[in-house]
């Protein structure tokens, strides 16, 4: 019975196990506004790479255009989304989003989720 309460409470997650599990938090309960909760993660994340010169545009003022130009948006799938499954990969797969870099919290990759099941919005 111990061990049931162990597993089922995460303690033994992660041990003796070969697949690269992570956490991915539940999405906020609250609407998701682009502007003021998405473009910020892109600001801060993003735009190092994605400031015009490689696809897509994540600088503010033509990235929400760009990732329906591009096609990473899927609101009919969206965690099928391109941005989405990129951002949640392990950052050492390949096509992670970043590369190699520190990735999205559970909470940032949660919201993104929430923005496109929303509608993805440019509110």
């Amino acid at each position: 019975m111990a061990f049931v309460a162990a597993l089922a409470s995460g303690v033994l997650a992660g041990t003796g196990c070969e697949k690269d599990y992570h956490y991915i938090a539940p999405p906020p309960t609250q609407p998701v506004s682009f502007s003021t909760d998405i473009q910020p993660i892109f600001d801060a994340q993003c735009t190092g790479c994605h400031s015009g010169g490689l696809d897509p545009d994540l600088r503010a003022g033509f990235s929400h255009a760009s990732l329906f130009a591009t096609g990473d948006i899927d609101t009919l799938n969206p965690a099928g989304s391109v941005l989405y499954v990129r951002i949640t990969l392990p950052s050492s797969t390949s096509g992670a989003m970043p590369p190699g870099g520190p990735a999205l919290s559970s909470s940032e990759s949660a919201m993104v989720l929430k923005w496109i099941q929303d509608g993805a919005l440019n509110n």
